[in-house]
């Protein structure tokens, strides 16, 4: 009996689940996928897979919330066998020298471990539609089309029409700011982290904005498709400020210019007199938007060219 639970422990953690559905004709979702989720489809079965933190590789399906768990619910759930013919159709994975089973496609890496709260925030964002226009963006934002389908800037819809912008640290999502007409907050499971452009690698000017709508707000008034941008999603956490004191640190290494744009209110100061304080020997720019926030001077902007705008 401990050597068949032993099997079954084996199957879970040493089978990359990735390279398991890749074989059985699934493809991976590059635009949805990052290092703690992976996203496959197979003509309309589409799939999120994620490793917990007792290296089982795990899925979920985007359309059957019963549809989950290991790779032995993976294979009876699609192929009908019973436990001990999904044992048999799994042991040549085991063997390492085996080629019979494997893809021919490079290996795709495993995902990283996380815990079930980031699970959900994964399976949730996985869920969002890609969009490049959004109804609330452009009339109750004041966005321009042409901002909205910035390649710098990564936000999805929700089921809600809600407007969802996720959060990385170490390139693995943690949660996501939501914006709606009826909604603003950031999901209730995972953590903050950094909303960041695309372009946050290559850039040579950051600016730091309290808000992922305030970033594109301020990139749509001062028209710079090399600046990048970072958001704090309002207040800053301890995670939030080690992994942001190690962002300006290698910034400033590579000689990028530094702008703490966050609210014009008593808020924003504190906050961009911690963000200086993490590195008081770096010079960053305190940039201030005449109303309250960015999003208010964009909307006000747009008022005055049009006062029926809203």
């Amino acid at each position: 009996m401990q050597n068949n639970t032993d099997e079954l422990s084996r199957f879970k953690i040493d089978i990359n689940l990735v390279e398991y559905a890749q074989s059985k004709g699934y493809e991976i979702d590059k635009r949805k996928s990052c290092v703690n989720s992976t996203v496959m489809r197979l003509g309309d079965d589409k799939i999120v897979i994620a490793t917990d933190v007792d290296e089982h590789g795990i899925f979920f399906s985007m359309r059957d919330d019963q549809d989950n768990g290991s790779i032995i619910d993976f294979v009876q759930n699609r192929e009908n066998l019973n436990l001990g013919q999904v044992r048999k159709k799994l042991r040549p994975w085991l063997c390492l020298g085996t080629t019979a089973q494997r893809s021919r496609q490079p290996t795709p890496p495993k995902p990283r471990a996380s815990t079930a709260d980031y699970h959900k925030v994964i399976l949730d964002f996985a869920r969002c539609d890609i969009r490049d226009q959004s109804l609330y963006l452009r009339k109750d934002r004041g966005l321009d089309p042409a901002i909205m389908k910035d390649k710098r800037f990564l936000w999805r819809v929700d089921k809600r029409g809600n407007v969802v912008f996720p959060h990385y640290r170490n390139n693995a999502l943690t949660g996501c700011e939501i914006k709606g007409r009826r909604f603003t907050g950031f999901t209730k499971s995972g953590q903050k982290s950094l909303w960041q452009s695309t372009n946050i690698l290559q850039t040579q000017k950051i600016v730091i904005c309290e808000s992922a709508i305030d970033c594109m707000s301020h990139a749509q008034m001062f028209s710079d498709p090399t600046t990048g941008y970072i958001s704090i999603g309002g207040g800053l956490s301890m995670a939030q400020l080690t992994q942001l004191q190690k962002g300006l640190q290698w910034a400033s290494e590579k000689g990028c210019t530094i702008v703490i744009a966050t609210d014009n209110d008593q808020g924003g100061e504190q906050l961009a007199d911690k963000i200086q304080s993490l590195h008081p020997d770096i010079k960053m720019i305190r940039e201030k938007s005449i109303e309250k926030d960015w999003n208010k001077q964009l909307e006000q902007n747009q008022i005055a060219k049009n006062p029926k705008w809203k």
